[in-house]
């Protein structure tokens, strides 16, 4: 277990977390942020987790954005963005991520437009990710 917490200790506090952290974690397949009320912002340190496959992200109602370095997750395949109200877009570099295999974005209601097919902002960004 993993306790995410920023560069002064509290949990989801800031925009960071201490860099230190991350490449002990190089190894990660699974990560899950499950209401972390504070978080605004994911650490841009994530993109350095290269074996990380599935990231969830659950009940973060104050998480605004991902962070471009998402898209060097090379081997992530399911992202699952849940009860992020106020997320406001996906970074443009999640097109990047080829293996990517599902996207399941529930109650985030400020990406449901900008995602939907074809006129969406973010339509042209996930139109790669295979549709059950």
């Amino acid at each position: 277990l993993w306790d995410v917490k920023d560069e002064d200790g509290d949990a989801g506090k800031g925009n960071s977390v201490n860099s230190s952290t991350w490449p002990c974690m190089k190894s990660l397949e699974a990560l899950s942020l499950l209401g972390v009320s504070k978080l605004q912002s994911l650490p841009s340190g994530i993109g350095g987790l290269t074996a990380l496959q599935h990231l969830y992200i659950d009940d973060c109602d104050n998480l605004k954005t991902l962070p471009e370095s998402i898209g060097s997750l090379s081997q992530l395949r399911a992202l699952y963005l849940h009860g992020c109200s106020k997320l406001e877009a996906l970074p443009k570099s999640i097109q990047n991520l080829t293996a990517l295999q599902d996207l399941d974005i529930i109650t985030c209601p400020l990406l449901k437009t900008r995602c939907e097919n074809p006129d969406g902002d973010d339509w042209p960004l996930i139109q790669h990710i295979p549709h059950k």
